[in-house]
């Protein structure tokens, strides 16, 4: 017979929910939130402080200066600092960076040609051909041939914004030689700030080099690339299309060659003689000498008894 009514259950336990701990959650905020706070925080010093990026050194002198790759749009702001530290008289001899542009044809040429210097002032340039593609290989290119020329104090010129980074890695390959004096030249647009997109544009691409040096290549290969700069003297530095066959690698100026002592004049013949004669002839000679002067006094003695007796006839006549 079935079961009347309701079939008996039994009763269910409450199921006890399971807490989960926090830390783990903590911790990946932290390693997400944490950095970004920083970066934000750091990206917002840097956007203040734009003057960050400039390295500059007022007053500075030497005999040798290196114009940095780089110039263009219209502005030859190295350059033109460069004109004005020669004409200061704050510098003796100026290299002009330069890549090619074209087959033959280097900035450097391109940009001193259209400069308004005097023949003289012109002397006093050269140019630095290589075919770098970013500061780091420049530094590694220049560094020896500015070495083969005798510098041991550089003045590094470049614009403002990238005068900082390039002082770091000029100092990072010389190693102190030369020594690096950065100066920095105007370029006007980057004192502008936000307001300039073209200023923007390179406050952040300076920034990222700025890093990517400090946090990668500074750690990567700085070896010397021996030769693989030459350097161009006047007159070809300047002449746009002339091949740096016309020039290859000039050597350092030669030094002046040493004074050669001036011939003596020969020695009298008697001088040689007695300086020849050994010692036992000079004695020889000695005693012979002295003979002689004994031999004389005896014969003067004996002149004087010979003139006695004919003094006493002359007296005797008289009387």
């Amino acid at each position: 017979m079935p079961i009347q009514g309701p079939i008996p259950v039994s009763p269910r336990r409450a199921r006890r929910r399971r807490s989960f701990p926090l830390w783990p959650l903590l911790i990946a905020a932290a390693i997400v939130l944490v950095p970004l706070f920083v970066a934000g925080a750091a990206f917002g010093w840097a956007a203040t402080h734009w003057q960050a990026l400039v390295e500059d050194t007022p007053g500075a002198r030497a005999r040798w200066a290196v114009t940095l790759a780089g110039e263009g749009n219209g502005e030859v702001d190295r350059t033109d600092r460069a004109i004005e530290l020669l004409k200061q008289h704050r510098v003796d001899s100026i290299v002009t960076s330069g890549t090619p542009v074209v087959a033959n044809t280097f900035i450097s040429s391109v940009i001193l040609s259209g400069e308004p210097l005097s023949t003289e002032e012109r002397q006093h340039f050269l140019e630095g051909r290589h075919l770098s593609s970013s500061t780091l290989e420049e530094a590694r290119a220049l560094v020896p041939a500015l070495r083969a020329l005798g510098a041991d104090t550089v003045l590094l010129i470049t614009s403002n914004f990238h005068s900082h980074r390039a002082a770091t890695i000029f100092r990072a390959v010389a190693q102190g030689k030369p020594v690096i004096i950065p100066v920095a030249s105007n370029w006007t647009r980057f004192g502008n700030g936000w307001k300039d997109r073209e200023a923007a544009k390179t406050w952040f691409m300076e920034w990222s080099k700025t890093l990517w040096w400090f946090l990668i290549d500074r750690r990567g290969d700085l070896s010397l690339h021996e030769g693989a700069a030459q350097i161009v003297r006047y007159p070809e530095a300047g002449k746009v299309g002339s091949s740096s066959a016309d020039c290859p690698v000039c050597p350092a100026p030669k030094p002046c060659p040493e004074r050669k002592p001036e011939p003596k004049a020969p020695a009298k013949k008697e001088s040689v003689k007695k300086a020849d004669k050994p010692e036992a002839s000079q004695l020889k000679e000695k005693k012979d000498s002295k003979s002689h002067d004994k031999a004389k006094s005896g014969k003067d003695k004996k002149s004087d008894k010979d003139d006695k007796p004919a003094k006493k006839s002359a007296k005797e006549k008289k009387h």
